[in-house]
Protein backbone atom coordinates (compact mmCIF):
# COMPACT_ATOMS: atom_id res chain seq x y z
CA UNK A 1 0.00 0.00 0.00
CA UNK A 2 0.90 3.07 -0.80
CA UNK A 3 0.58 6.49 1.32
CA UNK A 4 1.47 9.72 1.39
CA UNK A 5 4.25 11.55 3.55
CA UNK A 6 3.70 15.28 4.28
CA UNK A 7 6.51 17.45 6.06
CA UNK A 8 4.97 20.53 7.12
CA UNK A 9 5.44 24.26 7.60
CA UNK A 10 3.87 27.67 8.96
CA UNK A 11 3.79 29.59 5.70
CA UNK A 12 5.92 32.69 7.17
CA UNK A 13 8.55 29.56 8.23
CA UNK A 14 9.28 29.06 4.78
CA UNK A 15 9.07 32.02 3.01
CA UNK A 16 11.86 31.84 1.13
CA UNK A 17 11.45 29.53 -1.73
CA UNK A 18 15.15 29.37 -2.50
CA UNK A 19 15.13 27.49 1.70
CA UNK A 20 11.89 24.95 0.70
CA UNK A 21 13.52 24.34 -2.92
CA UNK A 22 16.98 23.40 -1.36
CA UNK A 23 14.97 21.12 1.62
CA UNK A 24 13.03 19.37 -1.25
CA UNK A 25 16.42 18.48 -3.17
CA UNK A 26 18.13 17.51 -0.09
CA UNK A 27 16.01 14.76 0.92
CA UNK A 28 15.46 14.03 -3.07
CA UNK A 29 18.76 13.43 -3.01
CA UNK A 30 19.22 11.78 0.48
CA UNK A 31 16.57 9.51 0.50
CA UNK A 32 17.21 6.13 0.32
CA UNK A 33 14.44 3.96 0.80
CA UNK A 34 11.72 3.77 -0.79
CA UNK A 35 10.50 7.31 -0.11
CA UNK A 36 9.76 9.07 -3.49
CA UNK A 37 9.71 13.11 -3.26
CA UNK A 38 6.29 13.99 -5.25
CA UNK A 39 6.61 18.01 -5.00
CA UNK A 40 5.77 20.55 -2.42
CA UNK A 41 3.12 23.68 -2.16
CA UNK A 42 2.94 26.47 -0.67
CA UNK A 43 0.25 28.78 0.39
CA UNK A 44 -0.20 31.57 2.80
CA UNK A 45 -0.82 29.43 5.71
CA UNK A 46 1.97 26.54 5.36
CA UNK A 47 3.95 24.73 2.96
CA UNK A 48 4.29 21.33 2.09
CA UNK A 49 6.31 18.57 0.95
CA UNK A 50 5.06 15.64 0.25
CA UNK A 51 6.84 11.90 -0.23
CA UNK A 52 5.23 8.75 -1.30
CA UNK A 53 6.25 5.76 0.49
CA UNK A 54 4.80 2.31 1.38
CA UNK A 55 7.08 2.67 5.01
CA UNK A 56 6.19 6.26 6.25
CA UNK A 57 7.50 5.65 9.44
CA UNK A 58 10.81 4.50 8.42
CA UNK A 59 10.62 6.70 5.44
CA UNK A 60 10.17 9.34 8.07
CA UNK A 61 13.16 8.44 10.13
CA UNK A 62 15.24 8.66 7.41
CA UNK A 63 13.48 12.36 6.67
CA UNK A 64 14.79 13.66 10.03
CA UNK A 65 18.41 11.83 9.86
CA UNK A 66 18.72 14.34 6.76
CA UNK A 67 17.37 17.28 7.80
CA UNK A 68 17.01 17.43 11.65
CA UNK A 69 20.23 19.89 11.78
CA UNK A 70 18.61 22.07 9.53
CA UNK A 71 17.10 25.64 11.69
CA UNK A 72 13.89 25.27 10.42
CA UNK A 73 13.66 21.15 11.78
CA UNK A 74 11.71 22.93 15.25
CA UNK A 75 9.16 23.68 13.28
CA UNK A 76 8.42 20.74 11.29
CA UNK A 77 4.78 18.85 11.32
CA UNK A 78 4.80 15.34 9.28
CA UNK A 79 2.12 13.38 8.91
CA UNK A 80 0.99 10.54 6.83
CA UNK A 81 -2.04 9.27 4.81
CA UNK A 82 -3.56 6.22 2.07
CA UNK A 83 -2.65 7.97 -1.32
CA UNK A 84 -5.80 7.57 -1.37
CA UNK A 85 -7.11 8.47 1.74
CA UNK A 86 -8.54 11.67 3.37
CA UNK A 87 -7.55 10.87 7.40
CA UNK A 88 -3.91 11.56 8.57
CA UNK A 89 -1.81 9.68 11.14
CA UNK A 90 0.72 12.35 12.44
CA UNK A 91 3.91 11.42 13.53
CA UNK A 92 5.44 14.75 14.78
CA UNK A 93 5.45 16.53 16.33
CA UNK A 94 4.37 14.19 19.75
CA UNK A 95 1.35 15.29 20.85
CA UNK A 96 0.35 16.91 17.99
CA UNK A 97 -3.81 16.04 17.71
CA UNK A 98 -5.11 17.32 14.30
CA UNK A 99 -3.07 17.32 11.09
CA UNK A 100 -4.53 19.31 7.85
CA UNK A 101 -3.40 20.17 4.55
CA UNK A 102 -5.11 23.26 2.96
Amino acid sequence: MEYQLVLQWPGSTLDNYDEMSALEERLDRGLTGDGIVDGHDEGESETNIFIITENPKSTFDEVKSLISDHPRWKEIRAAYRELEGEKYTVLWPKGLKAFHVD
